[in-house]
């Protein structure tokens, strides 16, 4: 399925007078108003078997559409959503924002309806299947570019009609990136295999972002790709944020020295660094890791019970406490029984200005890269005891299964977004 991305396609200066449409500052024409003669020029080699225009307070909106004839899809019919914005110029912009295809074929076993939708300066990409997926895109087109705002895609069936002949309502990760706030989280269904019979139930996640050394940052501030959490109430693990603590966290992946840095900013109003090794009742982080991440496949659906039984069988879980001393170096605890590793040299913890770096190698980088992580910080208002507890995840001990994920370079890194998989 073809979406154009307006990040990824670029635009096209079109020379329009403003005061061809009344000059600057004129109302908006009405909806039934043809654009300047150049804008519609501009949609002629475009090849549109028909056109039709809509206006929005920054320019004209056009769906171009056409009909494919293929011998595995028969009539399929294109639609290509076109933004033109008005610049301060009196020029226009031209950019293409989505694409979508008719997926009424009956030779299709999965059909996809999508469609497009205008709320003045929001382009609205949908798209569904009888299956519970959803695709959902948002941009605000008062910029040139449009930006893209949010993405919200997963939900889809594990065991689908014809595929499987198991029957499931479990579904897949639905994931929601907000770009603005670059936050990237999910939700999952996941077997609580404490429960007899075990039962299904969601849990959530807000991914780490991570950068890759060998790739150009979309700004020079490693921390404006960072993710944000204790602003929202999803964020309290436990207790009450009174302080409205909350910190910041970026990965970078360094491939040649084979490490993965946790960058971490807390912004914590009543410090509290650690007397001693009395760390439970003083501000700390919690650094949890698990050797695999595993989510249920539709044949997992037929025997919940003997999932968890290999599961619990295969998963290691580790609990580090990083903790803060007052002469502005940190002490590293484990606070869950060792695994067969040896994992506190591959753990490093530095100041970076005001900032915490925790450098992970070997299996710990391995364990980051590929299981689950969950990022925790538990602060302290007067050094008496833990008073609130912020974390990626609602991390659980004995339970990797609540544990969260790395996300990947599309925060950080200049990339296309319309061509990443």
């Amino acid at each position: 399925m073809a979406i154009g991305s307006a990040l990824g396609l670029g635009t096209l200066v079109i020379a329009a007078c403003i005061d061809r449409i009344g000059g600057a500052g004129t109302a908006a024409a009405s909806p039934r108003s043809r654009p300047p003669a150049a804008v519609q020029e501009a949609a002629t080699p475009l090849g549109c078997a028909s056109l039709a225009w809509s206006v929005w307070s920054g320019g004209w909106w056009a769906d171009c559409s056409r009909t494919e004839t293929s011998h595995a899809d028969g009539d399929v019919t294109i639609h290509r959503y076109l933004a033109f914005h008005r610049r301060p110029d009196g020029q226009f912009a031209m950019e293409t924002i989505a694409e979508t295809r008719d997926g009424g074929s009956p030779r299709v076993k999965v059909p996809r309806f999508e469609k497009v939708t205008l709320n003045d300066g929001r382009a609205i990409y949908e798209a569904h299947t009888e299956f519970g997926y959803v695709h959902r895109r948002i941009w605000d087109l008062s910029t040139i570019p449009a930006t893209l705002l949010e993405e919200r895609e997963g939900g889809g069936k594990i065991c689908e009609k014809g595929i499987s002949n198991y029957n499931s309502d479990i579904v897949r990760p639905l994931c929601m990136t907000d770009y603005a706030q670059r936050r990237h989280s999910c939700t999952v269904l996941q077997p609580d295999c404490r429960q007899d019979p075990v039962k299904v139930a969601s849990m959530r996640y807000t991914a780490i972002p991570v950068h890759e050394t060998t790739a150009s940052l979309r700004d020079p501030d490693l921390f404006h790709c960072a993710m944000e959490v204790g602003a929202r109430p999803e964020d309290v693990i436990s207790g009450k944020n009174l302080g409205h603590a909350r910190f910041q966290a970026v990965a970078v992946e360094d491939a040649a020295a084979k490490t993965l840095a946790l960058h971490l900013r807390a912004v914590d109003s009543t410090p509290q660094p650690i007397i001693g090794d009395d760390w439970l009742v003083h501000d700390h982080w919690e650094l949890w890791l698990a050797n695999q991440y595993t989510e249920l496949a539709c044949d997992d659906t037929a025997n919940l019970a003997d999932y968890c039984q290999r599961t619990k069988a295969s998963l290691e879980m580790l609990q580090i406490i990083i903790a803060p001393v007052a002469d502005g170096t940190w002490k590293l605890f484990a606070a869950t029984p060792s695994p067969q590793i040896s994992w506190l040299d591959d753990v490093r913890a530095r100041t970076d200005g005001k900032d915490l770096v925790v450098e992970l190698g070997g299996t710990l980088r391995e364990w980051a890269r590929d299981g689950g992580l969950t990022l925790v910080y538990s602060d302290s208002t007067r050094g008496t005891k833990q008073d609130c507890l912020l974390g990626t995840s609602p991390v659980q001990l004995d339970r990797a299964d609540t544990l969260g994920r790395l996300g990947n370079t599309l925060l950080c890194d200049r990339a296309d977004i319309a061509k990443r998989p």
